[in-house]
């Protein structure tokens, strides 16, 4: 008999007679032809089934994952769901299922159960019995026979999970429960660790602690503050709950976190022998300066002259991360750039100006904006400018040939895109700053070169773009010679002012470089320069070659760690490439009464 696992999908009829009545039957053989298709297509989304068509029955294990359960929980399920394996009937299944904060398919459903030789490893300070419910009911199939074997200490996080069980019951899913008590009679915990939310640095103030103990007895505690050892001593438990204090004060701003462990002898359950609370330091306001080396300048001589808390540090040591940003009002970017930055620092400082209200500063100069690598980034996003090139301002036309690694090695994944989608988004960003006076060509190379773009005027930057986002990687690795001949072909036939050739490779995977130390100088003599953007790190194994071939180029090299900063990068060379064409001059100043306000500033320049 044909049943339906969603039969309430049949009151779209009614609802769809009500909405359609007039375009529905406007004659009698058009009407019923749209009633019956109608009628198939909600038939189709009730999904019928043939109930009873298969003999046998499943059975899925719920195994609770969680820090609660006894240590020796999964060995006693394994046994069990052995012995239940060996009473299986012909057509009866046997699946597992872990869960923790989430609930992940241990063993599929199958006659031939046999227990993983390794367990995948679960969140266990939740306990999801709800999505336990929900995974176990997904691999039973509509119509099929089947039932839950929930092995849980009944301790559960998430939503209610009677409301899992009632779906279990509207399908016919049995759920049966095996209780796993927990070990009693010795346990020590630590129920509680609080403290202020926030103090004022340099103010004492009290953290209080409730450990509870089943029987008296001794034991022993540690006091930890960001994961460093404060003090730590004996102390005799009586039955009961037990106060501790500790005397507190912090010495530097931010968040930081406490942590007490309390431990006792043959104490079976110890993942309740630890608390935790946060504590914020608040402290004046601070300027945090990055420089180029860490450097006091006119800049921050000035703000500390001014009254302000000024902390300076280098590019490669700003702790620019959301939490030691906490008592951190203005940050300033001196002319420093975003590669010199911690991995990272870009998005943070797009959230802790939009999300947190707080202060970003960039000065100019040759490391800031567009030429410093900020251009698509999270921090132009809050800045006040824009960094494309202005077209006014070009003096010389540019022609640029990108080479593009479309080795094998570009199919992997990378946060959800591929590396060769994201750098074709590079290739493409490129493509988008440049202007109608500016031609271009893109070649796809992986052990032969394939010309996307033929050197063409940027009439139509959109269009290119989209054909640049249709490249697919291919196989091998990248031949570095092929790459810089066929861009030198394409270049030889650009009629603009500047021509500049782009190697973007795999660092851990450029191959057949040729006679480069003899071929490149000859592209320098003949007007045509060469950077390289290598994706990997400085000490894969072919990032010295990279190297070389830009400083022969007199370009630049850079490398990405991150495959998602290849777009911010492509267009950062471009915009410093083209920068060389801008207009540089003097131009006249007028200082006026406020700039004395800085501190020391001159009255004319």
């Amino acid at each position: 008999m044909i049943q339906f696992v969603n039969p309430e999908a049949f009151l779209l009829l009614p609802l769809a007679a009500l909405v359609l009545r007039r375009q529905l039957w406007p004659r009698p053989l058009v009407g019923c032809l749209r009633v019956g298709v109608l009628t198939a297509l909600v038939a189709l989304l009730a999904q019928p089934f043939l109930a009873g068509s298969e003999k046998g029955r499943d059975i899925v294990m719920l195994l609770d994952r969680s820090r609660s359960m006894p240590a020796t929980a999964a060995t006693d399920a394994s046994e069990f769901a052995v012995e239940v394996a060996e009473r299986l009937l012909p057509g009866d299944r046997l699946a597992l299922v872990g869960f923790g904060r989430t609930a992940q398919l241990e063993a599929p459903l199958t006659g031939a159960f046999a227990w993983p030789p390794q367990m995948r490893t679960f969140d266990g300070d939740a306990s999801d019995l709800a999505e336990a419910i929900d995974a176990g009911l997904l691999l039973i199939p509509p119509g099929r026979r089947g039932s839950l074997l929930l092995v849980s200490d009944g301790e559960a996080t998430g939503r209610p999970p009677e409301e899992a069980a009632r779906v279990a019951l509207a399908a016919g899913v049995r759920i049966d429960g095996m209780a796993v008590p927990r070990a009693i009679g010795a346990d020590v915990a630590v129920e509680d660790l609080s403290g202020p939310g926030s103090v004022e640095l340099g103010v004492p103030f009290v953290l209080n602690a409730f450990v509870v103990a089943d029987r008296a007895r001794p034991a022993s505690w540690r006091l930890l503050r960001d994961g460093q050892l404060l003090d730590e001593g004996p102390i005799d438990l009586r039955q009961g709950r037990n106060t501790l204090q500790f005397a507190q004060q912090l010495d530097r701003p931010g968040v930081q976190l406490y942590s007490l462990e309390v431990s006792a002898e043959g104490d079976p359950v110890a993942n309740n022998d630890r608390g935790m609370v946060a504590v914020r330091a608040s402290a004046p306001p601070t300027i945090l300066c990055v420089t180029p080396g860490g450097r006091e300048d006119r800049l921050t001589r000035s703000l500390q002259a001014a009254g302000h808390r000024v902390t300076v540090t280098s590019p490669e040591s700003a702790p620019l991360r959301l939490d030691a940003l906490d008592s951190v009002r203005c940050v300033v970017l001196e002319d420093v750039p975003a590669q010199d930055l911690p991995s990272g620092s870009l998005a943070v400082l797009g959230s802790f100006v939009r999300d947190f209200g707080g202060g970003l500063l960039m000065t100019g100069g040759p490391a800031s904006y567009g030429v410093g690598g900020y251009h698509l980034s999270a921090v132009e996003d809050v800045l006040p400018v824009t960094m494309e090139i202005r077209e006014e301002q070009r003096r010389f036309a540019l022609a640029m040939a990108i080479a593009l690694d479309t080795s094998g090695s570009m199919g992997m994944d990378a946060g959800g895109q591929t590396k060769m989608d994201l750098a074709n988004r590079g290739a493409a960003a490129a493509v988008e700053l440049l202007s109608k006076i500016d031609a271009v060509s893109v070649i796809a190379v992986d052990s032969a070169p394939t010309v996307v773009l033929g050197m063409q005027r940027v009439e139509d930057p959109e269009r290119l773009s989209n054909r640049i986002r249709m490249i697919r990687p291919g196989g091998g690795g990248i031949y570095v010679d092929a790459a810089l001949d066929a861009c030198a072909r394409e270049l030889s036939v650009a009629v603009q002012g500047r021509r500049h050739m782009v190697l973007f490779a795999d660092a851990a995977d450029a191959e057949q470089p040729g006679d480069y130390r003899q071929f490149v100088p000859q592209l320098v003599a003949g007007g045509i320069t060469v950077s390289v953007i290598g994706l990997g790190s400085k000490t894969d194994s072919d990032a010295e070659l990279l190297r070389e071939i830009a400083a022969l180029g007199q370009g630049r090299c850079q490398f990405v760690a991150q495959a998602s900063d290849l777009p911010r990068v492509f267009a950062q060379e471009t915009i410093q490439v083209a920068r060389a064409a801008m207009v540089e001059e003097s131009t006249a100043s007028e200082p006026l009464p406020a700039l004395r306000l800085l501190g020391g500033m001159p009255g004319a320049f």
